[in-house]
């Protein structure tokens, strides 16, 4: 925990002397590894405002909503991904799981069977 918050004021220093869409990742990654996860999802958004196409901080966005229980903007984030990098397999998986918890099963199986397919 105590590199968790040195590495926090390291990178929050970094980003008031000029902000990097990169580091704000790493701030969010941080925040979300101690639970922070609204504090986290405000850092992914500034990383998407600086890099629009920044699909691991949307990716990362879709992981802190679900473990919010807030699944409509938790699909938003990861269908987000999945348009940006369709490869990325990860966001398949995570948005079957998200409509698993909402009890849709037919759709969870569809983003189950798009990850192998990825």
């Amino acid at each position: 925990q105590g590199k968790r918050h040195a590495a926090l004021f390291y990178y929050r220093r970094a980003v008031s002397n000029r902000p990097l869409d990169y580091v704000y990742f790493k701030i969010g990654s941080v925040l979300a590894e101690d639970y922070r996860y609204e504090e986290a999802i405000e850092n992914y958004e500034q990383a998407v405002k600086i890099k629009p196409d920044y699909y691991e901080a949307y990716f990362n966005m879709g992981l802190a909503y679900k473990n919010l229980n807030i699944y409509d903007f938790a699909l938003q984030y990861l269908k987000k991904t999945i348009q940006l990098n369709p490869n990325f397999y990860l966001a398949y998986e995570e948005a079957g799981r998200v409509y698993l918890s909402m009890g849709d099963r037919e759709l969870a199986g569809k983003f189950f069977r798009e990850k192998v397919e990825a």
